[in-house]
């Protein structure tokens, strides 16, 4: 593990010792925990929450944690999870393979056990499949941008050994303090970028990048005509500001559906994945938004 890497995870763990762990089940959810979706049963793991007294199909909130590629479990979105879930979603909170043990596109390639365990498992959970909202924050946002690439970019994918489930796309991508522009972090000459690239070259488990690697791991580098609608957001004080809105100029130009949403007028309220912090009334806002914007693009068939 690189310094970079041990600085960051150390940083992480004294953030998290702020943030509500203990799992706090609500009267208005059932949870589904510690089920196996891959081979490997030590990593391999996720919970499903499933809003109670809901009629009919549910739709999917798949939702991918961040930690910069070294770092974190489901266990930190449980708060953030169950508050979706009573909002009307099936929600899917899961463990994937971390850097620097474990290297591109390997968290990837978990991604795509999940989505195939949903698949599989659609009667068993009343899951609308037409329906799957993919979502994550910060890193996860960046693992869950290019393999909705992967699912819409047909020669994109090939360079994967893995194959999507057939005729599987999200619905809508979210993406939360998302980390979605690689060449900018290796581009930009300030501290956030810096770190950012060590981070990444830690993920693809080398010390430098060639060009050819920074394009396969920059998600805005390819992004296809059947890229979903996408759906982000950033806050006044998030470290990755920079990154949404240079995703949201790079939509724009290429005349793509896209809900883009800053909030905060100071960046005391609204840090880094803010969002997660839902006593937060920024984040309230921000996660009262998605879930409602995303009930607005649900297909009814």
């Amino acid at each position: 593990m690189s310094i970079f890497s041990s600085i960051f995870k150390g940083i992480c763990v004294l953030a998290d010792m702020y943030k509500e762990r203990k799992k706090k089940i609500s009267k208005n959810v059932i949870l589904h925990e510690d089920i196996i979706y891959g081979p490997d049963k030590d990593i391999h793991q996720l919970d499903i929450y499933i809003p109670k007294n809901y009629s009919g199909k549910i739709p999917v909130f798949l939702s991918v944690h961040g930690g910069g590629w070294v770092y974190g479990d489901r266990s930190v979105s449980h708060p953030y999870c169950q508050y979706v879930c009573e909002k009307g979603f099936a929600v899917i909170n899961f463990n994937y393979h971390l850097a620097p043990k474990y290297h591109f596109p390997k968290p990837i390639e978990d991604l795509n056990y999940v989505v195939d365990y949903v698949l599989k498992h659609k009667e068993e959970y009343n899951f609308d499949i037409d329906n799957i909202f993919l979502v994550g924050e910060s890193a996860g946002a960046h693992i869950a941008m290019i393999y909705t690439n992967i699912c819409t970019n047909e020669d994109y994918a090939k360079e994967f050994d893995f194959k999507v489930p057939e005729g599987f796309s999200p619905r809508a991508l979210v993406m939360n303090c998302g980390m979605v522009n690689a060449k900018l972090a290796f581009c930009n000459h300030d501290l956030i970028s810096w770190f950012t690239r060590h981070l990444l070259c830690d993920f693809y488990g080398k010390k430098m990048l060639e060009e050819k690697e920074i394009k396969r791991i920059d998600p805005m580098d390819n992004i296809s005509k059947n890229f979903p609608h996408a759906v982000f957001t950033t806050g006044k004080g998030d470290i990755l500001n920079y990154q949404a809105k240079s995703l949201e100029k790079r939509l724009t130009e290429l005349n793509m559906k896209h809900t883009f949403k800053e909030y905060g007028k100071s960046g005391i309220n609204t840090p880094h994945v803010f969002h997660l912090s839902i006593k937060n009334k920024y984040a309230k806002m921000c996660n009262d938004f998605q879930t409602s914007y995303l009930k607005s693009l649900i297909l009814n068939k």
